[in-house]
């Protein structure tokens, strides 16, 4: 049997963080539909720094620091070319 790669594209971290940081919005607040949520998400710090650019940015100069290698697979990241 094949062994298959669990690791997740780094671009998908991104996605991750938008959605536990919901999650939490709505595990602490069970009452807030979903949209609620998203909208408390909106007028957060996270928000604010992927939506203006500050966490890309602070992602690239971290990749770039380390010759793009991944800190979690140690593997050479794909955005290299950046």
């Amino acid at each position: 049997m094949v062994k298959k790669d669990k690791i997740k594209p780094y671009i998908l971290n991104v996605a991750e963080i938008i959605y536990l940081a919901i999650f939490e919005i709505k595990k602490n607040n069970p009452e807030l539909t979903n949209i609620e949520a998203i909208e408390l998400f909106i007028g957060s710090e996270k928000y604010n720094k992927i939506s203006s650019g500050k966490f890309h940015d602070e992602w690239f100069k971290d990749l770039k620091k380390n010759n793009f290698i991944d800190k979690n697979t140690k593997k050479k990241n794909i955005f290299r070319y950046f």
